[in-house]
């Protein structure tokens, strides 16, 4: 989907275009063998660690760093929602919780917010 596509794009500036083709194809190889569907959300982690913005020895569930850095390099929120399958109120919530404590990004308007 469009709204995917554009939240890839954001999160992957300095990531060659090989490099996302072969982290797509891992992580569609990971869903064939564990008789899945890709989740969208892997794949960014997968792009994120590749740009260094998550170590590769890290684990645990990435999604809040998903939506900070997608938001940070002017994703919407209804894009990164989408792509992570909630809805725009539970990215816009989480936005507003980091905010709170110090530790969001300035958030980028999308309409109905």
């Amino acid at each position: 989907p469009p709204a995917t596509a554009r939240t890839l794009a954001s999160i992957s500036a300095g990531v060659s275009g090989a490099d996302i083709q072969s982290l797509a194809l891992a992580a569609r190889r990971k869903a064939v063998l564990a008789k899945q569907d890709v989740d969208l959300a892997d794949l960014a982690v997968a792009v994120l660690r590749s740009r260094g913005d998550i170590p590769l020895d890290a684990n645990g569930d990435f999604r809040a760093l998903i939506v900070q850095v997608a938001i940070q390099k002017g994703a919407t929120q209804a894009d990164v929602a989408k792509m992570l399958g909630v809805t725009r109120q539970a990215i816009n919530g989480h936005l507003r919780g980091s905010e709170r404590h110090g530790t969001g990004t300035k958030r980028r308007r999308t309409a109905g917010t």
